[in-house]
């Protein structure tokens, strides 16, 4: 404490070279008389050699600097035109504060002007997707509905696969609150979520009208609606169904939910007053906005809206200042228009937000430079007083060298003979200060480590070295060693040459004592898991054998089985009746169904254990291989196989054509039944990765099994609609995951299945 305040002694002194070196943090307090005198607060240990450089420095400062100005002050010439290069200070301060001060308003305005224009496109670019899929969606529905599931005399027998198909376009797309399907009299006839979206009658509808009256009309959007099922606002988006002659016969839509954009929307930082909203583009009635303010729906913007004026025919995107009539607040517009949907984006942010931040930093920078001028003004005092406040710094630096709780002693540059050191560095040695001062501080270095420390002083006295730190040892009193971390530095004189080392110790003895004890550890660690490793080998060779000696045991007892039922049926031709017959022979289908299932197994874990030997591989070729195989052992089938061309992959060459053999071959077992049976091989894009994949329209599956496909004997179809054993689809999923790939399956029951794979970058 000096002078009933308490005095903290920062690491910004930068008139003089800084020394932070050792990673501890240490505070002190430094006492005098019994009281505190001021306190330290020190980040780095090292921080104690910054004071003792200042408190050397601020002799030479003392005697060649201040000590000419502060008598030169004295003078009274002096003094004026040291007030007068202070006044000129003082004004060039004032210029460059208000020069920043708008520069920084300048910067906010355009900051804020930026940020709407980036946030009017990502909505944009949203409402642009979503409008651009859900047009796709309403396409492709209007090209696939059969004319004839129009009616509502057919409605039963087409619903189930309409709806299920409505329902899986429907999902996975969040801006859906649903699709529809109405005839020509206006009544919906399917609906995606049947069970709870009700079937309305759209004849009233003028989306509806438009699309009826007029054959020219494109997609259609509705003005928003508020749903009688659930009370939320949506968007309706239309296609006029017509058959082949032109002839209107419905109309497929589908519901834009708008809370999806207000979820959107509030994830945008646009500040307490800022507003987003989408409006229509050939009408400017409002369709969605955040906060929502007030229930206004379908608001229309006034022929006099400066947005209107914005927006001007043939301009698509803009950034305006615009003061609102209903609340006065002024704010940075930016506005987008979709192409080609009739919509546009509009972002509002309030001037009071934007600002809010540059106030109070202006006001600081104000007050800054305020206190700067200040300062500049009592700079003359400050000088006359420098005498008595260099004489206080050298007792705090003093007080500070004796009570700091780290090792601390001066070296000489020359002899390296220890000049002085403080109480915590003789404690930590064991030593007076009679028996260490004027000792040789190499006497205090091991042996082993003499040529590295004399190479270490040899860099810090060349320059190439500021500071040196490490761990290293000391030799107590005693004999017995210190582990300490050592940080070395150099001070120079007022002429650059060599002075003195300051050498900071801190002792790591329990640290070291730890990081031993964790090396012991870590070796028998690395031994149990070699022993581990080995005992997992020997288990997995005996797994191996007994596999096969299992498979090969098996096999007698089955060629028995399959044998003797054979002679029985020969040897007994027209003697059984028909049921002795029936048992004898699914003893031998079963006979020979299992030796398939010992071979697939043994087949499964043969390729479990082969080394792979990656090469570049045509996957086209592959599958063309494959396929002509399959038709030339099967002509009486009708089938066609599409293979997109170069397709490459990095594999192994026999591992990739068990996968090929297998996923090709289910394909064609399951399109067995299917009319204008058909299967696909090609490749897309999934989540940045090429995805290859095997597509049929065969039987399918229910999705909510999927995950058993995979596992060994895990059959959907029963063996006599589809022979198989149930190892195939384990043994790709063996092979893919050994390439570091991924392997997954989709498909719908009497729909077909398509198995995709992707295979890791080779290591």
């Amino acid at each position: 404490m000096v002078g009933g305040k308490t005095l903290t002694i920062f690491n910004s002194v930068r008139q003089f070279p800084l020394f932070f070196n050792s990673p501890y943090e240490n505070s002190l307090k430094v006492s005098g008389g019994g009281q505190p005198r001021f306190l330290v607060s020190a980040p780095k240990a090292g921080i104690v050699n910054t004071f003792m450089r200042y408190w050397c420095a601020s002799q030479y400062v003392e005697s060649h600097v201040l000590s000419p100005i502060s008598s030169r002050f004295t003078d009274r010439r002096h003094r004026s035109k040291l007030l007068a290069g202070l006044s000129v200070a003082a004004l060039a301060i004032i210029a460059l504060l208000a020069y920043l001060i708008w520069s920084g308003y300048r910067e906010r305005i355009r900051s804020a002007e930026t940020t709407t224009r980036n946030y009017a496109a990502i909505i944009e670019a949203r409402l642009n997707a979503t409008l651009r899929r859900t047009d796709a969606e309403l396409r492709d529905l209007a090209r696939t509905i059969p004319v004839t599931a129009l009616s509502k005399d057919v409605v039963s027998r087409y619903a189930h696969e309409l709806e299920a198909d409505l329902d899986a376009r429907v999902f996975n797309f969040p801006e859906l609150a649903g699709m529809r399907i109405a005839d020509a009299s206006g009544e919906v006839i399917y609906t995606s979520a049947s069970t709870n979206n009700p079937r309305v009658q759209l004849a009233n509808r003028d989306y509806f009208r438009l699309l009826r009256d007029n054959p020219q009309a494109d997609l259609v959007f509705s003005e928003v609606i508020i749903s009688i099922a659930d009370n939320r606002q949506r968007v309706i988006a239309a296609r006029a169904l017509r058959d082949a002659q032109g002839a209107f016969r419905g109309v497929v839509f589908a519901a834009l939910e708008l809370d999806y954009f207000q979820k959107l929307f509030q994830s945008l930082d646009i500040g307490a007053a800022g507003i987003i909203a989408i409006y229509r583009s050939d009408d400017f009635k409002r369709v969605v906005r955040w906060p929502v303010g007030d229930d206004k729906i379908n608001a229309q913007l006034g022929l006099d809206s400066l947005t209107r004026k914005a927006l001007a025919p043939g301009i698509d995107k803009a950034t305006v200042e615009i003061t609102s009539a209903a609340d006065g607040m002024v704010r940075i517009y930016s506005y987008d228009v979709l192409e080609p949907y009739p919509f546009f984006v509009s972002v509002g942010v309030a001037r009071k937000d934007v600002l809010a931040e540059w106030k109070t930093r202006s006001l600081a920078i104000g007050l800054s430079g305020l206190l700067l001028v200040g300062l500049l003004a009592g700079l003359v005092y400050r000088l006359l007083r420098t005498e008595d406040s260099l004489n206080a710094t050298e007792e705090r630096m003093r007080s500070t060298f004796e009570q700091a709780a780290v090792g601390i002693a001066h070296i000489s540059a020359d002899t390296f003979h220890i000049i002085v050191a403080n109480k915590t560095f003789y404690q930590l040695l064991g030593y007076t200060p009679a028996e260490l001062v004027g000792t040789d501080s190499r006497a205090l270095t091991p042996a082993d480590e003499l040529s590295e420390r004399t190479a270490e002083r040899a860099q810090v006295l060349a320059g190439e070295l500021q500071t040196s730190s490490c761990e290293r040892r000391l030799i107590k009193k005693g004999g017995s060693l210190l582990w300490v971390y050592r940080s070395l530095s150099l001070v120079r004189d007022s002429g650059g040459q060599p002075w003195y080392f300051i050498s900071v110790i801190k002792d790591i003895s329990d640290r070291k004592e730890a990081e031993e004890k964790l090396a012991q550890l870590n070796s028998e660690l690395e031994m149990r898991v070699a022993n581990r490793t080995t005992e997992l080998e020997v288990a997995n060779r005996e797994l191996s054998s007994f596999s096969y000696s299992v498979a090969h045991d098996l096999r007698a007892p089955l060629r028995a089985m399959n044998g003797f039922s054979a002679i029985v049926l020969q040897d007994n031709e027209g003697k059984l009746d028909k049921t002795s017959v029936g048992h004898l022979q699914r003893i031998h289908a079963g006979s020979v169904r299992m030796g398939v299932l010992i071979d697939d197994l043994l087949r499964l874990t043969r390729l479990s254990r082969q080394d792979i030997r990656r090469h570049d591989i045509n996957l086209s070729a592959l599958a063309t291989r494959v396929a002509t195989s399959l038709t030339k052992a099967h002509p009486e089938r009708d089938l066609t196989v599409t293979i997109q061309p170069d397709m490459n992959i990095n594999g192994d060459t026999g591992l990739m054509q068990v996968v090929v053999e297998n996923l090709i071959g289910n394909a064609w077992k399951f399109t067995a039944k299917a009319t204008a049976a058909r299967i696909d091989v090609g490749y897309e894009q999934h989540d940045g990765q090429t995805a290859y994949f095997v597509r049929d329209n065969g039987a399918g599956f229910d999705m909510a099994y999927a995950h058993k496909l995979f596992a060994a004997f895990q059959r959907l179809h029963h063996v006599a609609e589809f022979e198989g054993t149930g190892i195939g689809l384990a043994t790709v999923k063996s092979v893919i995951q050994r390439h570091g790939g991924k392997i997954w399956i989709e498909g719908a029951v009497n729909l077909g299945a398509t198995v995709f794979f992707t295979v890791g970058k080779q290591a």
